[in-house]
């Protein structure tokens, strides 16, 4: 059975601000943030699934509305659902001084504990703007990031899973290609090497690929490809997103459609990053 793990990059209002391009700012688009969690919590009910929500952890900071989602991190955890941090304020990495790097990881995961209660350990970790792409070990290097490792460690994805592990996290995902699979563009089979991204542990500590983003025909395109093959999927989303692009409202129905299906005839389970983790280290 294909095992479907549909990450959602809840940002949190914050994010408006502290994003790229932060002068968009628009306060309904905060609420219409909200409403599209529950919008995803509910699909969730439908098709028996879990997500992993990484979350903004300044979300969980008790401050006020719309900016304070502590009532949302908890009642996504309540339902059984898996909360990752998203960084503390949806920083650049790259950009980050060692001492800034730290923090956010270190104080985005002690805030969404505390929000939740209970001795939750939040255990992952999703890149803000998906950044860095560069994984200088792998020979992966992107212009984009616009910080040079080691001088700024939040250049390159193993920079960050040190401090990562520092923090006792267990998993990252990532988004990179290295030289070879950017020279497998020209050949156009970039699609299928990047739905056969996989895996990779090292001393413990978890790389989660990404395989597919939004909702559109390709991210359905995976997930045919994944139910053909039996091979695990990441799909990454962004509730914040519903109202624009290819994750539209519409678009996300019919990937729910397209999923129940296969969840109807035991093709595909959807589960959450450390439940599909914690199947593998045990050898199921």
């Amino acid at each position: 059975m294909t095992k479907l793990m549909l990450v959602w990059d809840y940002d949190t209002p914050i994010a408006r601000i502290t994003a790229t391009k932060p002068y968009n700012y628009v306060f309904e688009a905060c609420l219409e943030e909200e409403a599209n969690v529950n919008l995803i919590l509910q699909s969730a009910r439908e098709l028996g699934a879990k997500y992993t929500f990484a979350v903004v952890g300044f979300g969980a900071e008790k401050s006020v509305a719309p900016f304070d989602v502590r009532h949302v991190v908890q009642k996504i955890a309540a339902e059984g659902h898996e909360v990752a941090s998203h960084s503390w304020k949806h920083e650049w990495l790259p950009f980050l001084t060692p001492y800034q790097l730290e923090k956010t990881v270190e104080r985005s995961k002690f805030i969404l504990e505390d929000c939740i209660g209970d001795n939750y350990q939040v255990k992952g970790f999703v890149l803000p703007h998906d950044r860095p792409m560069s994984w200088y070990s792998k020979l992966a290097f992107s212009a984009g990031d616009r910080a040079v490792y080691p001088v700024f460690p939040g250049a390159s994805i193993g920079g960050v899973a040190g401090y990562l592990q520092k923090h006792n996290y267990r998993w990252v995902r990532v988004n990179y290609r290295p030289l070879w699979q950017k020279l497998a563009d020209w050949n156009g089979e970039s699609q299928k090497l990047r739905f056969n991204r996989q895996f990779y542990s090292s001393g413990g500590f978890h790389f989660v690929p990404e395989h597919a983003m939004e909702f559109g025909q390709n991210t359905l395109d995976a997930v045919q490809w994944a139910v053909k093959h039996n091979k695990p999927l990441v799909i990454a989303g962004h509730p914040g997103a519903f109202s624009f692009r290819k994750e539209n409202l519409d678009n996300f129905k019919r990937f729910v459609d397209v999923v129940g299906n296969h969840v109807n005839k035991k093709e595909i389970e959807l589960t959450t990053i450390s439940d599909y983790l914690n199947l593998q280290e045990h050898g199921r």
